[in-house]
């Protein structure tokens, strides 16, 4: 029996995550909609749109950033790993494989690593 329910827009969900405290609650979809929810009342506290599928994602311990892995398309060409600073509205690309889509992402517990794997087998730390 579920507890509680979201309700989507027709797309496939890639990606999903609780942040480490559990106060938020992410998706993402293949027509690259990352959603961010606040568990207390699964409120929608945020929604960014990549224009492209997102394969994984993870919540920075702090809250204040999202990495998501992107297949290739809009956001610089080949598939890659976007760091989303939450509080400043930026992003950037710290990583890039071309062909190959990000999967996984965690956190190390401080923050301070980001591990990924590709489709390709390979496992990168950044």
């Amino acid at each position: 029996e579920r507890s509680h329910g979201i309700e989507g827009d027709n797309s496939s969900i890639l990606a999903a995550g609780f942040s480490p405290t559990g106060s938020h609650f992410a998706f993402a979809t293949h027509n690259g909609r990352i959603a961010i929810h606040q568990t207390q009342d699964w409120k929608e506290a945020r929604r960014i749109e990549l224009k492209q599928p997102v394969t994984g994602l993870a919540l920075a311990p702090d809250g204040r950033a999202l990495f998501a892995g992107i297949t290739s398309g809009q956001e610089g060409g080949a598939a890659g790993l976007l760091r989303l600073d939450l509080a400043a509205g930026k992003r950037s690309k710290v990583g890039a494989a071309p062909f190959l889509p990000f999967g996984p992402i965690c956190y190390s517990r401080d923050g301070s690593l980001v591990a990924t794997g590709t489709r390709g087998g390979d496992v990168w730390i950044y």
